[in-house]
């Protein structure tokens, strides 16, 4: 695994890819990302979960229907499904790890995109035997860039995101700044950005924003989960760039008004 200083860096330059080369990634290649999927720790060790890198693009897109989430056709030479148990935290839990992946992924030189669900499950079980207790949570399409130019962002000002004072309640701290950057930049499904942060004087609370209209609750919630995942992990990565690296703490009392509250961050 890459060291956490080029997981920062990579954080300000992955996009999503969805056009590939067809060229099939080095067997060597392929196991060193087994070993990375299979050794980045979560948020919560009671989780089990299980990858699958497979290379049967013509089955994954019958899987879809020939559909694959919200993006068209993605047909990228490999994937990776994800399986995990439905345990309270599963999905926060699995956005945390597989954006570190992605990140790890995204130094190696290799383009990647998050595929969410549903999948066809008949098709699914032609391709992998999943564990009775899991069941398919996404997908990463990855693989070379079809156009190499077009890997990685040339700047911060590609990344089409709220400003921070729309994400942040309450006075940031010096060495909060680059932190907060780092996490209001981390992708989440259809660019929604559910995370909202409130600074007290001992600690930054995290949250996720409540959607109330039934048919938005529908699609976003179980996405959103994955999305705050995925913002733990910059906020993860960026604090042990900047040597203080803390825990993430679940504490008592701090409900906020149209948000859901997920953990607090002892400063």
């Amino acid at each position: 695994m890459y060291d956490n200083l080029k997981l920062y860096e990579a954080i300000f330059k992955r996009k999503s890819v969805r056009k590939y080369k067809g060229d099939k990634i080095s067997k060597d290649t392929i196991e060193k990302i087994q070993f990375i999927c299979d050794n980045i720790k979560g948020i919560y060790d009671n989780i089990e979960f299980k990858t699958y890198i497979v290379d049967d693009t013509d089955m994954v897109e019958k899987m879809y229907g020939g559909i694959i989430g919200k993006y068209g056709k993605i047909k990228a030479p490999q994937y990776i499904i994800v399986t995990s148990e439905e345990k309270e935290g599963y999905l926060e839990n699995l956005g945390y790890i597989f954006e570190k992946v992605i990140l790890n992924l995204t130094e190696m030189g290799l383009g990647t995109c998050w595929i969410g669900t549903p999948f066809k499950k008949k098709v699914l079980n032609e391709i992998i035997k999943i564990q009775e207790n899991h069941k398919p949570v996404f997908l990463i399409a990855f693989g070379y860039c079809e156009d190499s130019d077009k890997l990685y962002r040339k700047n911060i000002s590609e990344f089409k995101r709220k400003d921070m004072n729309e994400l942040v309640e309450g006075k940031i701290q010096r060495g909060w700044k680059a932190i907060f950057e780092a996490a209001r930049i981390a992708p989440s499904a259809t660019n929604s950005q559910p995370w909202r942060f409130v600074v007290d004087d001992n600690y930054v609370h995290i949250y996720c924003i409540k959607r109330t209209n039934i048919i938005s609750k529908k699609i976003y919630d179980n996405l959103n989960r994955i999305d705050m995942g995925i913002v733990l992990s910059h906020l993860d990565i960026a604090m042990q760039n900047f040597q203080c690296k803390k825990e993430f703490k679940q504490l008592q009392g701090y409900d906020k008004r149209g948000c859901r509250y997920l953990v607090s961050i002892e400063k």
